[in-house]
């Protein structure tokens, strides 16, 4: 994993394409939650299993389009 040393010559730009990324992976993560707990739980599963895989960092942010 890459780590990188913000210093003031970090460009502004990069600094806000993280947080950026940060906020969405998040974002999403609470909107695959809250679209899981409107699942009816009922055949046929395929809206539940996508959200179920939508909890795990990362995915969350396709899953949450479905």
């Amino acid at each position: 994993m890459a780590k990188y040393k913000l210093t003031s010559e970090t460009p502004s730009g990069f600094l806000i394409f993280i947080l950026l990324l940060w906020a969405y992976g998040i974002i999403a993560w609470i909107v695959n939650l809250v679209k899981l707990l409107g699942c009816d739980f009922e055949a046929p599963y395929k809206d539940e299993i996508i959200h179920l895989i939508g909890l795990v960092p990362g995915a969350s942010m396709i899953t949450c389009w479905f």
